[in-house]
């Protein structure tokens, strides 16, 4: 039988023990490594609701620093525009007007020489005897006077037809200004000559001149006609294209006054008509285009302008129609606000 050993029974006691507090330690430092990514977890969530707070008091700063509407600088800047319009709308009118009375005044006076030589012609003609050669030479000046305003007129002319394609937006408005100065290179190459007659200059010299002159003046009066059918037709295709954005307008303040609880009907009504005419309008400019192609055919070109002047008459009608019905909803200041655009929009429409 084996003796018991103390000091045996001691050992096994204390490496029972360090297994013990070895293992109490392994259990702590699990639950260390447990808790230690929940816990860098939660600082993350809570880095992330700082961020997202600190984003939101940014976009409220940004959102409070954002420019807001302003209604009364909006109507400021719209009233100066349509002002400034006026005021240059004026001045080209301005501007047209005395070049057209200028034109008016050279042929009145041409007229008026005109006129003055047939008096003179009859008188040559009828004489007899010494008499008959100062009136021939009364008559020689007669003729040269009346070519110096004959190249007085077709300078107005050009002058004036020069003025409307500078006031114009035409597209090739360079190619215009070019044939123009051309012309009056031309006019004031003839007015020199016009200028060196005599009493004393051959009348087979005279009428050569003359002849080229009137030569000249056709080519004048052509070029007039396609740059002021060009002119017309630019500015007619731009102001029936338009329609397309005013009807876009109507149907915009149709469906704002929807919002608000109007009754549309009314302005649904108007604005299919004005639809209509819109195609209307599109089938005048087009026939005035036409007619403005075909050579020689001057009256039907003007009959067919005519019609479409007066399909744009009946545009700034319709417009005003809708303007006033679009007034009477008056539930709200905008309502006005937006018709007295609308209204704005028409003028430019309608302008000829």
């Amino acid at each position: 039988m084996a003796t018991w050993k103390p000091q045996l029974y001691t050992n096994e006691v204390t490496k029972m023990k360090t297994i013990q507090k070895l293992t109490a330690l392994l259990v702590i430092a699990l639950f260390v490594l447990t808790i230690v990514p929940m816990a860098l977890a939660e600082d993350v969530d809570d880095s992330d609701d700082e961020t997202e707070i600190e984003e939101t008091e940014v976009e409220e700063e940004d959102r409070r620093k954002r420019p807001q509407f302003d209604r009364v600088k909006y109507k400021k800047r719209m009233k100066d525009a349509r002002a400034e319009f006026k005021e240059n709308r004026a001045k080209v009118r301005e501007h047209v007007k005395m070049s057209k009375e200028r034109l008016q005044e050279a042929r009145m006076k041409f007229k008026e020489h005109k006129d003055s030589l047939l008096e003179l012609r009859g008188k040559v003609t009828r004489c007899e005897g010494d008499d008959c050669t100062e009136k021939r030479r009364a008559l020689r000046k007669g003729v040269n006077a009346h070519l110096e305003k004959i190249t007085t007129v077709i300078t107005n002319h050009l002058e004036k037809l020069e003025n409307k394609v500078l006031d114009s937006n035409v597209e090739n408005k360079d190619d215009m200004i070019a044939k123009i100065d051309e012309l009056k290179a031309d006019v004031a190459s003839k007015a020199e000559e016009v200028a060196s007659l005599t009493a004393d200059t051959p009348k087979e010299d005279v009428r050569a001149l003359l002849k080229e002159v009137k030569a000249l003046w056709k080519d004048v009066r052509q070029t007039h006609k396609r740059i002021t059918g060009a002119l017309l037709n630019d500015k007619g295709g731009k102001l029936a294209g338009k329609h397309n954005g005013l009807l876009r307008s109507m149907e915009a303040r149709i469906a704002a006054a929807a919002k608000r609880g109007h009754d549309t009907a009314a302005l649904e009504e108007i604005k299919d008509r004005f639809e209509v005419h819109r195609d209307d309008v599109k089938a005048a400019h087009d026939a005035a285009k036409a007619a403005w192609k075909e050579e020689g055919d001057n009256d039907a070109w003007k009959a067919a302008q005519q019609e479409f002047r007066e399909e744009l008459k009946e545009s700034k009608e319709i417009l005003r129609e809708f303007v006033a019905a679009f007034k009477d909803l008056r539930s709200d200041s905008d309502d006005v606000e937006e018709a007295e655009d609308t209204e704005s929009e028409s003028e430019t429409t309608s302008e000829e």
